[in-house]
């Protein structure tokens, strides 16, 4: 029978049978009213793209809170205005991505500096996105950050020593690294993709079980450190570790040792696989963050661990986490694109660009020789749709090449401004606010005709709006911003 290798490729199909499993339990053993809404928008296509950018108003959350005095990141106007890229001989613009690729947003950065920012009607720069596996990068870097920390001695201590739990299971004598590269050997969704279908019934849907418990449920397959095999209850065993050693949740770390020092602008919104304060945080899926600073993490990655002169984690963490060195893990070895390979939960390339990759179209490109991040989200059809891995590519690969120091890419004087990006928002929660929630956006707004209108700061008297998911259902306001109106 084929083997799953490699990842993505059958997550959709993953997801809709997870909803027929569902089905058949609900028929039996009738599921809460909540646990039902969670199937139904998963499995329903038509709403992907509404639910792509609102995965945090349908599960229970916990809040990553935001720097209470975002640093700004600066905007120049007008440098991509010519740009285009070629792919097979014919030209193609950012623009025609929306349309064809079902683009949601996208945000360039150059050296640290918004180069380019769009989205699709419906969407703005509040607008949480949910990553889907794009998470995992960050997971692995929280690794990184507690190992700076003094909360984990080494990479190559087994999982048992922080997490006694795993013993007489299938990753008792497993290490971190291993976990990191998901190379323990344990099999996951390697004959079909049943596992991925218990993991997301059980877990964040219905919360019967604990996504922890789930994780340390499934058979070892081969010795660890010796095979790859993309594993997404995997990295819950990295998220449970830092929950472990910090004594705190993985959101509550995420804020202090990451989000809040790089400045993020936004609130996150990470979802649990079950409500209230036992709910864990999804550690490989469903996290939720703004476009902005999502580029923002793909910078702080491409200074190699420091931000603002600050070290946050080792360099040779990053350098660690972003090339491949095991036979196991090397290109070709792992991903249908055989220029992929694999290392501390990112997907690497020989050039040295790197990427955190997620299903239907996520993105968080790192190019840090060319001091270029680029930040994408879709609604791809298909959990991996090749050519358009292959396009996206091929824009970044032109971005690398583009003069940004003019605008047009062409060598004549410098015409455009540097703007900072919106003042700090007020972060009152809605209770402490007079005015009511935003409402709903309907759920097929997100399909009309895209429109890239560039974002602009709005005045300094008229902060945009911010959302505040709170510790349960979360609702994401901000992403209800026009971005046509700003």
């Amino acid at each position: 029978m084929f083997k799953l290798r490699y990842p993505m490729i059958a997550l959709a199909s993953a997801i809709f049978g997870a909803f027929a499993a569902i089905g058949l339990y609900a028929y039996y053993v009738p599921l809460p009213k909540d646990a039902m809404v969670r199937g139904e928008v998963l499995q329903d296509v038509d709403a992907r793209s509404w639910l792509n950018g609102a995965m945090s108003e349908v599960f229970p959350t916990r809040t990553v809170e935001a720097a209470p005095e975002a640093e700004p990141l600066q905007k120049r106007d007008g440098l991509l205005a010519d740009f285009t890229f070629s792919v097979d001989g014919e030209a193609r613009t950012i623009e025609a991505l929306y349309e064809t690729q079902n683009m949601l947003g996208l945000v360039v950065l150059k050296d640290g500096v918004i180069a380019h920012e769009s989205y699709a009607p419906g969407y703005g720069p509040g607008t949480l996105f949910t990553t889907w596996s794009v998470v995992k990068s960050i997971t692995s870097t929280m690794v990184g950050v507690a190992l700076e920390d003094g909360l984990i001695e080494s990479v190559s201590d087994p999982l048992s020593k922080y997490l006694p739990e795993v013993r007489g299971t299938a990753y008792d004598g497993v290490t971190i690294e291993q976990t990191l590269q998901m190379a323990s050997g344990v099999d996951f969704d390697r004959e079909s993709m049943n596992d991925s279908v218990t993991f997301l019934t059980d877990a964040p849907i219905t919360a019967e079980r604990s996504a922890f418990d789930l994780a340390l449920s499934f058979p070892r397959g081969a010795e660890p450190g010796t095979r790859f095999n993309y594993n997404t209850a995997e990295t819950q065993l990295l998220l449970e570790l830092i929950r472990r050693v910090s004594g705190k949740t993985a959101a509550d770390y995420l804020s202090e040792a990451l989000w809040q020092p790089l400045g993020m602008r936004y609130n996150a919104a990470w979802i649990l696989d079950a409500p209230g304060e036992d709910g864990a945080e999804i550690g490989g899926a469903m996290f939720n963050a703004t476009l902005r600073d999502w580029a923002r993490f793909g910078w702080f990655m491409a200074q190699d661990g420091a931000w603002n002169g600050e070290r946050l984690v080792q360099a040779d963490w990053v350098a660690q986490a972003t090339r491949s060195t095991e036979p196991h893990l090397m290109r070709g070895n792992v991903h249908p694109d055989p220029e992929l390979g694999y290392a501390y939960q990112w997907w690497t390339r020989a050039d040295g660009t790197f990427q955190a990759s997620g299903a239907y179209g996520q993105l968080i490109y790192v190019d840090p020789a060319n001091g270029l991040v680029i930040a994408k989200a879709s609604a791809w059809p298909d959990a991996r749709v090749g050519a358009f891995a292959e396009e996206t590519t091929a824009m970044a690969r032109a971005l690398a090449d583009w003069d940004f120091n003019v605008p047009g890419g062409e060598d004549s004087v410098p015409a455009t401004t540097v703007i900072s990006e919106d003042i700090p928002p007020n972060r009152e929660t809605r209770a402490e606010r007079s005015e009511p929630a935003a409402p709903a956006q309907p759920a097929n707004s997100a399909l009309a005709v895209p429109s890239v209108k560039p974002i602009q700061s709005p005045p300094a008297d008229q902060p945009e709006p911010v959302q505040e998911p709170g510790d349960g259902m979360g609702v994401a306001e901000s992403r209800f911003i026009d971005p046509d109106s700003e």
